[in-house]
């Protein structure tokens, strides 16, 4: 094919990635050995690392570019093994895009490195670390302080430990409701939810929700 014909060729199916997201399915490797339309494929479409050869999967630069041009940790899913667990290009993934920790492989889910990284920046994030994370006091305590929602998915063991639920209640009162039964009696425990939001009473200790007088000491 003539080097006009093959240009044109490349600039149609960038144009038909547009309308047909399954335009670059048939794609010849030799036009992904051109970085220029590697480039303006990838970029066109979040989905492209899906049809692209495993040379081009396993380009970390190419990767981490894609993820910073759509802000979506997306292309993710469809690079090499090897990027997928890369520490460089997850932090990058998760600086960049949430739901990174969501959509990576199980080894990513259970790195302590890099759920402390992601839970650090969104302590929701919690959910989707490995049961065994869930169960690190480190990890459940940087989640916690960042967001004391996140106790809701701490182990039972951690949600009866008091300075992870201390930490929790101080950054959000409401949490009171995921810690355990014997903490949810504790006078400092409720008087710090309290001290952050009155409201979170209604998770306290049924004698302690009773006491008019605690309560009233309790609120800022």
């Amino acid at each position: 094919m003539p080097a006009k014909q093959v240009q044109q060729e490349k600039e149609k199916i960038i144009q038909d990635m547009s309308t047909n997201s399954r335009a670059l399915e048939k794609v010849p490797v030799e036009f992904w050995e051109d970085i220029e339309f590697a480039k303006k494929a990838l970029y066109r479409s979040k989905y492209a690392f899906r049809y692209a050869p495993f040379f081009i999967k396993d380009n970390e630069e190419l990767l981490i570019e894609a993820i910073s041009k759509h802000q979506d940790a997306f292309p993710l899913r469809d690079a090499s093994p090897r990027l997928k667990t890369k520490k460089s290009v997850i932090f990058h993934a998760i600086d960049t895009d949430g739901r990174t920790l969501n959509i990576s492989n199980e080894a990513v889910k259970s790195d302590c490195d890099i759920v402390l990284y992601a839970v650090k920046r969104n302590g929701e994030d919690l959910r989707n670390a490995s049961s065994e994370l869930k169960s690190n006091f480190e990890i459940v305590l940087a989640a916690v302080t960042n967001n004391g929602n996140a106790l809701e998915f701490a182990c039972n063991k951690l949600k009866d430990d008091y300075d992870i639920v201390m930490a929790a209640v101080s950054s959000n009162g409401n949490s009171l409701k995921h810690a355990s039964a014997r903490l949810k009696k504790d006078h400092d425990i409720v008087k710090s939810a309290l001290n952050n939001n009155g409201v979170s009473i209604v998770h306290a200790d049924q004698e302690l929700k009773e006491n008019k007088l605690f309560i009233l000491k309790a609120l800022p």
